[in-house]
């Protein structure tokens, strides 16, 4: 359906890396690196296509025109997007290393991190002398990767960024990647030398057809179901530009698919199919909302509360809360005390049963950016780019949702669907919005009659457009009531005991065809709701009201009022929506690599309890003054000897030589307290009968791996050295 060209951007590092995150941590790291949250660095996306965009214009620019450059990379302003979609760069095997790091918790992300970065120290001189206060720490990403080193052989780490083009580009891209060969912070005083070279790949088949639900919708229309794993962090903005909102709006939905519908062979805007499913308002595109895997989360209601103190799950729908005599003022469920209940902003409810709810918060990250390109002046008359940031949807989370077409164009739209990734929102084409579909498992809605004499619920689960007689947009109480009654032929409005409760927002929007903002109009906010009274029966078999119902505005919910007690809700829990993959990695490769990596931090834990055991118990080290520094002289000669003669790897001919130093001390005391030293590091550090062994046997039983007595011996040096110190700093024991 499409001319798209896949490839792989293979980085391989020449120097350390510091690719700025835009974070600082007081006293510790000035400039530091992006790693994940397992620690693991990676390059962004938007930091790769800005570099290989300015080798481009630098370096080739007498091969390539600014207009031919601005089609491949993209333009400010431009009616459309780049075809140049560009990840982010991650270390090879980075799904099912961060699926088998998930699984197999047996170290921490800082760990991780160490693993991979070092930090370094720097300061600015003046004549010749450090300018006191310039004194700044740098965390990097180390040259060669800390899986790979084995026998003294050390490979260069690698990042890899799939990308997506246009087949017309490739070559630009080609010689755009050789050109680059510096990225990241501190790029002319060593850091980010790189070499980036370009191999051709296949599409991602990961979204299959079996992971769109279709079900038969009224009036000739199908529905089909669809879930999405977002792979990349979503910046979806509306009113406020470095803001996402917290699902994905069906407009985005939208704009994706009519934007492919546009690309494929042969398809126009002025075709009967375009116009029926992306402007007739024949079709409805749901928003996504988060999900868990069985359930969608849509916006809290705002009769949806939760007490302050007990932290219960409250409907708050009557005019006035339930007596004392009704809950017992011994009961979680007693509002006085300061246990008030306060509505769950920002959050999304799921019902699970009868009783039951869940909630769900979306989780964000702050990302910053530092773009060249927009200048701002600086003392001196200077400029210097602006650093900014952005609140974006951290990756890694599912969103559900349907799209409701006529029955001849579901075939389209699967299509659609399945061509490829998608991405929805602002930076798509480089580290945001790449979104992978995933299985759908959402049980359809149940209709019912509702019965006459009986008060319903309307919730507002998207911000709805409501329209008063006179064609205008509404926000006014007494005309969205009138209205939505009308929509759903509700005859009687009068309700008696219950309270209302109406939040405005504006709907607005980008046309990327005109480059400009959507006119914002004022619209009912999601969560919103209404009761009514029926004096008959009502089918209320709508789903969707109001205006612009298209693009997802206007989905609703309708409960019996009766159902909606105050203390109703015996179950609720606070979940997540964020995807939990498989975890067992069955390449054995990956996981050797992964146990490369994550082994010595193993060993390494051990080896700090054992040496809490020693200086903090009763086996504490009895030496002089004079022996603990000849002591530690010693160790330091005997591993320098044997590292230069035979390299690293010999602890234990070290142990050997620095017996044989302590055997030649004439002094029979001194010689006396090096034996006694050696006898407890012999017997406290290589005993496999104490709690640090057996944990560190859990450890490597979770990595399938057994206990190797080689790991232990390398560590005696550092275990030696460790309580030595520890012993000059609290002074002789008497």
């Amino acid at each position: 359906m499409s001319t798209y060209k896949y490839g792989q951007l293979v980085i391989t590092l020449k120097s350390d890396l510091c690719v700025g995150s835009g974070y600082s941590y007081a006293g510790i790291v000035d400039s530091d690196t992006c790693y994940d949250e397992y620690g693991i660095p990676y390059i962004p996306g938007r930091r790769i296509k800005g570099c290989m965009r300015e080798a481009t214009e630098s370096i080739l620019h007498g091969v390539y025109t600014d207009d031919e450059i601005e089609e491949v990379f993209g333009s400010k302003g431009n009616d459309h997007g780049s075809d140049l979609l560009i990840d982010n760069a991650y270390i090879r095997d980075y799904d099912s290393i961060r699926d088998y790091l998930a699984g197999h918790k047996v170290c921490t992300a800082q760990e991780i991190l160490d693993r991979y970065t070092h930090i370094t120290g720097q300061t600015k001189l003046e004549e010749g002398v450090a300018d006191p206060g310039s004194l700044r720490f740098t965390r990097s990403a180390n040259h060669y990767d800390p899986m790979d080193i084995e026998n003294n052989d050390p490979h260069e780490l690698e990042f890899i960024s799939d990308f997506t083009c246009d087949a017309g580009s490739w070559d630009m891209i080609r010689k755009a990647a050789m050109a680059t060969r510096h990225i990241g912070l501190k790029r002319t005083r060593g850091l980010g030398n790189v070499r980036i070279e370009v191999k051709e790949g296949d599409m991602v088949q990961t979204s299959q057809a079996s992971f769109i639900k279709s079900t038969d919708a009224a009036d000739g229309k199908v529905t089909l179901s669809y879930a999405v794993r977002n792979i990349q962090p979503l910046m979806l903005s509306r009113t406020v530009e470095d803001e996402s909102v917290d699902y994905i709006p069906g407009q985005q939905v939208i704009g994706l698919l009519a934007g492919r519908y546009l690309k494929g062979m042969g398809r126009s805007a002025e075709d009967k199919a375009f116009k029926e499913l992306f402007l007739d308002g024949h079709s409805v595109f749901s928003n996504l909302y988060p999900y868990d895997g069985e359930h969608i989360y849509y916006p809290a209601a705002d009769y949806l509360n939760r007490l302050k103190k007990t932290k219960k799950i409250v409907y708050n729908i009557a005019s006035e809360l339930p007596s004392e005599e009704e809950i017992g003022k011994e009961s979680s469920y007693w509002y006085g005390d300061g246990n008030q209940p306060k509505k769950l902003k920002g959050k999304f409810v799921a019902w699970t049963g009868a009783d039951s709810v869940a909630v769900c918060e979306v989780k964000k990250d702050v990302i910053y950016h530092h773009s060249h390109r927009n200048t701002h002046e600086i003392e001196g008359g200077k400029e210097e780019g602006i650093l900014y940031s952005m609140e974006v949807i951290r990756r890694g989370q599912m969103f559900a949702g349907s799209i409701t077409v006529p029955s001849e164009y579901a075939d389209i739209i699967k299509g659609l669907l399945l061509d490829g990734e998608l991405s929805f929102g602002k930076s798509r084409t480089a580290q945001y919005g790449k979104c992978r579909l995933i299985e759908c498992r959402v049980e359809d809605p149940s209709r019912i009659q509702y019965g006459a004499g009986r008060d319903i619920v309307v919730t507002f689960q998207s911000d709805a457009i409501i329209q008063n007689k006179e064609g205008l947009s509404t926000v006014y109480y007494d005309e969205v009531c009138s209205a939505v009654a009308s929509m759903l032929g509700i005859e009687d409005q009068s309700s008696e005991g219950y309270v209302c409760s109406l939040q405005t927002t504006t709907a607005t929007g980008y046309m990327g065809t005109w480059n400009l903002r959507r006119p914002a109009i004022p619209a009912i906010k999601a969560g919103s709701y209404l009761v009514y009274h029926l004096s008959n029966a009502a089918k209320c078999d709508k789903d969707y009201i109001g205006e612009r119902t298209l693009e997802g505005y206007g989905l609703i919910r309708i409960d019996y009022a009766d159902g909606c007690k105050y203390d109703s809700i015996k179950n609720d829990s606070t979940t997540s929506c964020e995807y939990k993959g498989a975890v067992d990695v069955s390449d054995e490769a990956v996981r050797a690599r992964v146990n490369r990596l994550v082994e010595p931090i193993v060993y390494d834990n051990w080896l700090n309890r054992k040496i809490n055991v020693v200086i903090t118990g009763a086996n504490s080290v009895n030496v002089s003054n004079t022996s603990a520094g000849r002591f530690t002289l010693m160790l330091r000669e005997s591993v320098a000897e044997i590292e230069e003669e035979k390299g690293s790897g010999h602890e234990a001919d070290i142990l050997n030589e620095f017996e044989k130093r302590i055997g030649s001390i004439k002094t029979d005391s001194t010689r006396k307290e090096g034996e006694r030293l050696i006898k407890l590091v012999k017997g406290t550090f290589l005993s496999e009968e104490d709690n640090a062994t057996e944990l560190l046997k859990k450890d490597l039983a979770k990595l399938g791996e057994d206990l190797k007595r080689d790991e232990l011996m390398k560590r005696w040096p550092q275990y030696m050295m460790a309580i030595l110190t520890d012993r000059k700093y609290k002074g002789e024991v008497k």
